[in-house]
């Protein structure tokens, strides 16, 4: 008799705990397709392109700031392209030096001031700060050190409606030479 019950009390518990998994599975499943989702509904949302016409055509992005100089280190094409248009527009670019295949260029535009693209090349300490003038344009060039203490540069201005920053691993001369070649002209007035 007491057999049976252990039988029953058994059977019962593992009814219990694959109820219980069942439950899990169903509730993670749901999670990945509640995450997935939003992006295959909405293109708009940050996500990475094949290449920049890609963003231009799907996102409708008639502005992203290229620049037509490149030092022979940097190599074309783009390692990654990322861009949204929601909840304000903004294209992060990366490239990778031709031979080391490492991290040496990011750019980014937006129309928010307060979006900060620089997880992968980010500037840790400032060592010096200045205003670099071009093409009729006020931008501010910082110099230091950058993730694991390689010398970087950074250089950002607004243009138009968009807040551009480009941040470099090593000295601000090739910098500038850049971001001078990114913008054409004198700015167009903001009205």
């Amino acid at each position: 008799m007491s057999e049976q019950r252990m039988d029953k009390r058994s059977a019962g518990m593992l009814q219990g705990f694959l109820s219980l998994a069942v439950m899990v599975l169903v509730i993670v499943s749901a999670l990945v397709v509640a995450n997935w989702l939003p992006g295959t509904i909405d293109n708009t949302l940050m996500r990475q392109y094949p290449d920049i016409d890609e963003v231009r055509d799907k996102l409708r992005m008639r502005t992203v700031f290229v620049p037509s100089y490149f030092p022979e280190t940097m190599s074309w094409p783009p390692s990654k392209v990322l861009a949204q248009t929601r909840p304000y527009e903004a294209v992060v670019i990366e490239f990778v030096g031709s031979e080391s295949g490492e991290l040496l260029l990011v750019i980014s535009q937006s129309t928010s001031g307060a979006f900060m693209p620089f997880e992968s090349l980010r500037m840790e300490e400032v060592s010096e700060r200045s205003i670099h003038e071009f093409k009729g344009r006020s931008a501010e060039l910082s110099a230091g050190t950058c993730t694991g203490g390689l010398r970087c540069s950074m250089i950002s201005w607004i243009e138009d409606t968009y807040h551009i920053k480009v941040i470099m691993s090593g000295d601000p001369f090739e910098l500038i030479a850049m971001a001078e070649s990114m913008v054409s002209g004198s700015p167009t007035p903001n009205p």
